[in-house]
Formats: C-alpha cells, structure tokens, sequence
C-alpha cells in the first residue's frame, strides 16, 4: 500500500519521490534541537535539554506516522498527489470537516497552535544563536545587547523580526505563497543538512581522537555512518544534483536553491579564511560559547 513503486507524482516516480519527499520530513523534523540554545535560561540545563531535544523528535515522530498514515488511508493513496490542493488549498480542515464534523475545530486550532510555537522556537533559536556568536564577536557585537527588563537579546530579536518579514513577503511577492514556502523550505533543509552530516563526522572524529576509551563501533561508528548514509541522497536532492538517477532536476524557481546554498556556504568559508588569518581567538571562542567547558 505504501510502496516506493506506488508513487506516481509526475517527475518524481518510483524511489524518486520518496528521496524528494525526504526534503519536507527532515524539514519537519528541523527544530528538534533548537531547546539546545536556550540552554543558558533554562534550569537544570543537563537535565531539561537533554529531554527536551530526546523528547520533541520521538514525540513528534509518532505524531508524523499516526497522522500521515490517517491521511493516507482516509484520502487513498493513489491521490495524495491532490493532497495538498484538497480542502481549498487546506487538507488537515477540508479532511477534518468531512471526516470529524465539529470535531473540524479542534484541528484548526491544532495547527494554528502548530504553526505559532514553530515560528516561535525558530525565533528563540535563531535569536539566541546570534546573540552568542555577537558576544565573541564572530557577528557584530550589537547583538549581544540584552533588554534591561524582559533579558532578551533585544537586538537579535529585532533582526530577526525584519529577516523574516523581508524574506518571507519578498519571495511571497514574487513567486506565491506556496512556491515561496517550498524555496525557503528546500534552502533550509539544504543547509540543515550539511550540518547533521558534519555532526556525524564530528562524532566519529571525537570519540576517535579525543575519547578513544570511551568509543563505541556501533554507537560512535556504525551509527553516524549510517545517517550520513541517509542524508547524502536527502541533500543531493535537496539542491537539484541528479548523481543519482532517482533524483531529478528542480524546476525554477526551486532551481534557486542549489546556488543560494552554494553562495551561503562561500561566504562562510570566507569569511572562515578570514579570521583564521586575521582573528584566530574568535573562531577558538567558540568552544567557550558553543561548547560546555569541562568542570574539576
């Protein structure tokens, strides 16, 4: 019934589509780790992060496959292609109000409550993040003003209110309301990626190097070569390179999304050569901001 072979959305067939759709599952997946930068406001950090991060992606995995699967077998398989056009461009309400009835509003307020907490931890995330990489100077030092009553990074938060707003009523503007959501989903889940790969790496290389005792082939090995297995494909994908023959070529303006990633990481990585060379203590700042120092 869910077979690979079944999906026939026009482009993207057979294990195609699956690997396209991997793009909106690991997008929905993304924020489980944004509790990670609210670390210094929260109580019992050691604690509470830890279950926050563990929590939010089990939890919220189980909540994808019984809410999918429901879908699927309510609306049929061989028409979720129409899905997302179903219930005048609405299907979570156009299936709840013909499958539930009343029952229609507790859904609306599910995702209307979904979609207010997913901008919010965005913001907290993104705003935190900022403010630390202001304080070590990394980004400028303005963003690590705090509000003097609310102790909120006042400036981050004001940056990023503007960020949003320009980028999401620029390509709103310009390409729709649906393609605009799709390009800025299809970037982030680019990057994003990249980064769960390095983090993967990264595992192998400190259990390896720095905790040699401490190291595990299954979990420090077997397991991080296996997700970065996993995201390759996702990322190729991602940004529109056909290495494989599942993987097929974007269409603009999602074509856009290769170059912007490639642009978005050159700037890093001069901005990287840059202060290697001229302020080496900022990029070793990092582990005192990013990283919790050992204690004793």
């Amino acid at each position: 019934m869910f077979a690979p072979a079944e999906a026939q959305v026009e482009g993207f067939e057979g294990l195609g589509g699956v690997f396209a759709a991997t793009i909106f599952s690991v997008l929905a997946f993304i924020g489980f780790e944004a509790a990670a930068p609210l670390a210094e406001e929260a109580r019992d950090p050691r604690r509470t992060i830890r279950q926050a991060v563990v929590f939010s992606c089990a939890g919220i995995g189980l909540f994808y496959v019984f809410t999918t699967y429901a879908a699927a077998v309510y609306f049929g398989p061989g028409r979720m292609e129409g899905f997302a056009s179903f219930g005048g461009g609405n299907p979570w309400d156009g299936l709840a109000r013909q499958a539930w009835g009343i029952g229609w509003v507790l859904v609306f307020l599910a995702v209307a409550n979904s979609a207010i907490a997913n901008a919010n931890a965005a913001a907290n995330a993104a705003t935190r993040t900022w403010f630390a990489m202001g304080r070590i100077r990394l980004l400028p030092g303005g963003l690590e003003k705090v509000h003097p009553q609310w102790k909120s990074p006042v400036t981050a938060v004001w940056l990023q209110f503007v960020v949003g707003i320009v980028v999401s009523l620029g390509l709103g503007f310009k390409y729709g309301v649906l393609p605009a959501f799709v390009l800025i989903a299809t970037i982030l889940t680019a990057v994003i990626v990249l980064i769960f790969i390095a983090v993967n790496v990264s595992c192998i290389v400190f259990y390896l190097r720095r905790r040699r005792a401490e190291f595990g082939v299954f979990k420090h090995l077997i397991i991080p070569l296996v997700g970065i297995a996993m995201f390759v494909p996702a990322w190729l994908t991602a940004v529109g390179i056909p290495a494989f023959k599942f993987i097929a070529k974007l269409e603009y303006p999602l074509s856009l999304a290769g170059p912007v990633v490639a642009g978005w990481y050159l700037i890093g990585l001069v901005y990287l050569f840059y202060l290697t060379s001229r302020a080496p203590d900022r990029i070793r700042d990092t582990g005192r901001v990013f990283v919790e120092e050992a204690v004793g």
